[in-house]
């Protein structure tokens, strides 16, 4: 059902490893599913631009960040 949204989905655990992704979000990153669950942020993004972007994607997504420290949260957007 995920893979039908034109939305971009991705399940993260707390080490930031993908656990989920569905097709929108594999084509904006540009690899397949299967190539991105399983691998972190940095390791499908690369060091230098997750480095870049880490501080923009928490300050706009605390909701994430509250998450990733083990508290329930929801967010869309």
């Amino acid at each position: 059902m995920l893979d039908s949204i034109p939305a971009r989905v991705a399940l993260y655990d707390r080490d930031r490893r993908h656990r989920y992704v569905n097709r929108e979000y594999a084509n904006f990153v540009g690899h397949e599913p299967e190539a991105i669950v399983g691998r972190t942020l940095p390791e499908v993004m690369g060091p230098e631009t997750y480095a870049r972007l880490r501080p923009f994607y928490e300050q706009l997504h605390p909701h994430s960040m509250r998450a990733l420290a083990g508290e329930a949260s929801r967010w869309e957007g």
